[in-house]
């Protein structure tokens, strides 16, 4: 997707919080001349510098980073994901911060690593059956991709590393099989997978693997288990070294009361983490050298050394020597980040060992956010346990407050700032207030009145009522008022109630919101069942639960994903509301009538959420801010009307976007992902859009631009013919008095004048599009008919953006009791179906269609053709040529 100037109209700022399941996915980039750490934030590299605290992001993949490497010298790094056709290896720069090459693996890639001298990446496809390839990724001569072959076993190889002492020997492995890779120059590529466990001789189970290293200056190699034992591979002659050097499972040894999580190597030591979080140091003969038992920082996934950095020295057991022991980080699966200096190994108190904690990341996803009204301060929950206050300006944690064995789903803040509401998973609303996180008072401490996730939360304008939704598609409603039950003397004089809960959707609920009009305060809902629901909430009380108005129906086919009623945008007197058919419907709140329909986003999905950005700088802002389900978050500027050049997307999160706020200043967007533990910080710049709708031209420019061909195409000047001929025909074809072409088609000719360019309106789509139509004008002069340029732009917004597919016709047919997998039903069955049933046809207007369709009056001509599939619906009846 081109964005052309809209590229910069989000940005990312910064990334808080780190994928913490990536085994060695952070990395220690220090040396003599910086203090660095790099690690993963879903689809985005983060680069920090410890001393400045500022962040590089490395932004370029599509889907979630599954793993990464740096060069021994860390002047490089490799990030690679694995998510699809669009998967591929990225090496950077790692002083630069810039891409230095990229290689795509629509495979996917598991793990990867760099040789010792940082010319080689040696990698392991995710899809099945695996690839091990090697690539020269510095020729610039040739084919970077030196070898590729299948992996010799079933075991899902999921760790990849060089022996840094021979860059000619590669090891890989999975939980129950090791494959040994060598290499030659100009020569082949091989491998062995020798036995385990029982296979070898030994007389006690082998644990699951989790990973293999080279042991320094040895032929030996180690697998480390889940159960704390390593496996120690060594040399077996078997006569002919020319092809490849030989390994057996020899032993087995207990260096862990626990599983062990990591492993690398430091000059002659075996380094390992587990885990309980502890860090030990070995030398080759698995002699313990140092120990860090005090870190309390959670199991380990990472461990990192600093490059000429020295930090301490200690003898090798049995020996002279020395090792140099150089400041390190690790990283664990609770999400933290801690550097530590070897020399607290010396300390006498255990607080002393801990090491110094870099960053504090999300041991849960995040699964709500909210923004304060008035300051730079997002509320966060989830998975967590927790509620978090975050200050986005100086990227501080301000506030922790622990749920208590409960986890969060959503947010949010009153209109002030001065509550603060929080719906968990199993159904409780907290309401607290926003200042201490303390809870307000009310008839009982929390209220758990759904056993179902708490999915939204919504306050009223004055604040005196509060309304959540949940998975059971219930709407649920509290008011700030005077205890009407309980001990009344013990209760303070206001407090929160629990009104009732209305089961008001069949199907999940995709918007609620309630809206003040004068003394009246008003609160609908929009399931994807396609109905509005409003409530009373002034009638609602205690004894008569919460009392719904009217149950709306306000789409026929399609799903409605999201709603707002906002006056920011634009629209007052109208809700507006997404659908899963790329549609943007306003919706009048008087009398519950679409209309206007324009085209919404297409880019990554349908819209899920829509939000105001309010102007700042001088008229910047003053647009919509949208998500998709997964990945993409976007800019629309207002106001909405279809013009392609006015909105712009980007990848956000390398899978599902779990919430989105917008900054009460306009300057930010801030969203957090669901699976990858990061929150992103986006700035906003509106005006790179306004320069894109520049070049897109104005008027009606951009919407010519839509049509197929053009406005030099054939299709344009189709359309105009039948333009001309909708006039004639509304003045009567077999007129004699002279033709008065007025530039104007009554609306009526309209639903016709689509027909012929095969938009096929139904009657609930030809009310909306009269609707339109008339509200062209005004309350009292509507409008009746329509220009050439008006109708483009209504053609355009209306006219289906994803097609009738087989796979739709074939659901419709099941719909309508055909066999499932045939698709087969009885003609009979579909004629009465036909007339009985929905917008259902008259006889006579159903003979008249087939009839043009088939050039027969009914289905049923033939007796002998009792059925008809969808298949033979698709290509005989309609016409669909292209069915399969």
């Amino acid at each position: 997707m081109d964005l052309g100037p809209a590229v910069n109209a989000i940005r990312l700022e910064w990334s808080f919080g780190f994928n913490k399941e990536i085994s060695g996915g952070v990395h220690n980039l220090s040396d003599s001349n910086r203090r660095a750490i790099f690690y993963v934030a879903g689809n985005v590299g983060v680069i920090t510098d410890l001393d400045t605290q500022e962040q590089v992001l490395l932004q370029g993949h599509c889907n979630m980073i599954g793993c990464s490497c740096v060069s021994s010298d860390k002047a490089w790094l490799v990030t690679a994901d694995h998510g699809g056709d669009d998967s591929m290896i990225v090496i950077w720069n790692s002083f630069a911060g810039t891409p230095q090459g990229t290689i795509p693996q629509p495979q996917g890639v598991l793990a990867v690593d760099f040789s010792p001298d940082a010319r080689y990446l040696a990698t392991v496809s995710k899809d099945l059956p695996q690839t091990f390839s090697l690539w020269d990724w510095q020729n610039e001569k040739g084919d970077l991709l030196m070898f590729s072959q299948q992996v010799p076993c079933a075991d899902m190889q999921h760790h990849c590393r060089f022996n840094p002492f021979e860059p000619h020997e590669i090891v890989t492995n999975g939980s129950k099989d090791v494959v040994f890779w060598s290499w030659e120059e100009g020569g082949q590529l091989h491998s062995s997978c020798p036995p385990l466990a029982a296979k070898s001789g030994f007389q006690q189970p082998v644990a699951n693997l989790t990973q293999t290293v080279y042991i320094h200056d040895s032929v030996r190699a180690i697998s480390a288990t889940e159960s704390g034992d390593v496996v120690v591979w060594d040399e077996a002659f078997l006569g002919d070294y020319s092809v490849q050097r030989e390994r057996k499972a020899m032993k087995v040894l207990r260096l862990c009361s626990t599983k062990i999580t990591f492993l690398c190597n430091l000059e002659k030591c075996l380094v390992l983490g587990d885990g309980q979080g502890r860090i030990k140091f070995f030398d080759s003969m698995f002699r313990a050298i140092l120990w860090f038992d005090d870190l309390h920082a959670g199991p380990v996934c990472s461990i990192s050394f600093a490059q000429g950095v020295q930090s301490s020295t200690r003898d090798l057991p049995g020996s002279t020597e020395e090792i140099t022991i150089p400041q390190f980080v690790i990283a664990t699966t609770s999400a933290k980040i801690v550097e530590v200096n070897a020399d607290v190994f010396d300390e006498l108190e255990p607080q002393n060992r801990n090491g110094v904690r870099l960053v504090d990341g999300f041991s849960g996803s995040i699964q709500g956010i909210a923004a304060h009204p008035c300051r730079h301060n997002v509320a966060m929950t989830g998975y967590t346990g927790n509620i978090l206050i975050w200050d986005y300006k100086s990227k501080q944690i301000t506030q922790t407050k622990s749920l208590e064995k409960m986890m969060g789903n959503c947010i949010t803040y009153n209109g002030t700032g001065t509550l603060l509401a929080m719906g968990s998973t199993q159904g409780v609303v907290m309401i607290m207030d926003a200042e201490s996180l303390t809870e307000i008072p009310g008839a009982v401490a929390s209220f758990k009145w759904s056993d179902e996730c708490i999915t939204r939360l919504t306050f009223s304008t004055d604040s005196s009522m509060l309304a959540a939704a949940d998975d059971g598609n219930n709407v649920l409603l509290f008011k700030w008022q005077p205890p009407s039950e309980g001990d009344k003397n013990e209760l303070p004089p206001m407090v929160w109630e629990f009104i009732g809960r209305a089961c008001a959707h069949s199907k999940p609920i995709s918007g609620l919101t309630f809206k003040s009009e004068g003394t009246k305060v008003r609160l609908v809902s929009l399931g994807e069942d396609r109905m509005l629901v409003e409530y009373d909430v002034e009638a609602s009380t205690i004894v008569d639960g919460v009392c719904i108005v009217a149950r709306t129906r306000v789409e026929q086919t399609a799903v409605a994903t999201s709603m707002v009623w906002d006056e920011g945008f634009g629209t007052s007197d109208c809700m507006v509301m997404a659908s899963d058919q790329y549609k943007f419907k306003f919706v009048k709140t008087s009398d519950l009538r679409c209309v206007k329909t324009v085209l919404a986003p297409t880019f990554g999905g349908p819209i899920n959420r829509m939000l105001h950005v309010p102007a700042f700088d001088g008229g910047q802002g003053n647009c919509l801010a949208y998500s998709t389900k997964e990945k993409v978050i976007g800019l629309v500027q207002f106001p909405l009307d279809g013009n392609p050049n006015k909105t712009m997307g980007i990848i956000a999160h390398a899978g599902e976007i779990s919430s989105m706020v917008v900054s009460y200043d306009g300057r930010y967007i801030i969203t957090a992902g669901r699976d990858d533990y990061c929150v992103n910080v986006w700035s906003a710049h509106p005006a790179s859009l306004e320069k894109m709708r520049r070049l897109g031209g104005e008027g009606i420019e951009p919407f010519n631009a839509m049509m197929e061909g053009g406005k030099d195409g054939e299709f344009y000047q189709e359309m105009i013919d039948y333009f001309y001929y909708a006039q004639i025909k509304a003045q009567g074809e077999d007129t004699t008095a002279p033709r008065k072409i007025t530039g104007l088609v009554p609306m009526e000719q309209v639903p016709d004048l689509l027909r012929a360019l095969g938009v096929y309106p139904s009657q609930w789509d030809i009310e909306d599009i009269l609707n339109e139509i008339q509200a062209m004008g005004d309350a009292a002069n509507p409008k009746t008919s329509i220009n050439f340029e008006e109708f483009v732009k209504l053609y355009v917004n209306i006219r289906p953006v994803i097609g009738i597919a087989k796979e739709k016709i074939m659901e419709a047919f099941r719909a309508l009791g055909a066999e499932p997998s045939s698709g087969i039903i009885s003609r009979q069955l579909l004629t009465e179906t036909l007339t009985q049933f929905g917008e259902g046809f008259g006889e006579e207007e159903l003979a008249e269609v087939l009839e043009g369709l088939i050039g027969s009056s009914s289905l049923m001509q033939d007796p002998s053709q009792k059925n008809i599939s969808a298949q033979e619906f698709a290509e005989n009846v309609l016409g669909f040529a292209d069915y399969d």
